[in-house]
């Protein structure tokens, strides 16, 4: 995996875990949760345009 890719997950990771924290506390339709969720969301197409990329040139 390269050093992106390595940091888009970390990211993923991080936001994915800060989703789980809110969940807890609010509802799913709150904007905090919603707002987070579409951060995730965008880190995700993100990600896969860099794998996609990637691929292309090895």
């Amino acid at each position: 995996m390269n050093i992106k890719l390595r940091i888009i997950n970390k990211e993923l990771e991080s936001l994915r875990a800060i989703l789980h924290f809110l969940l807890n506390f609010k509802k799913p339709t709150d904007k905090m949760v919603v707002s987070c969720s579409q951060q995730l969301d965008e880190v995700i197409v993100k990600y896969q345009k860099v794998k996609a990329t990637s691929k292309k040139v090895a």
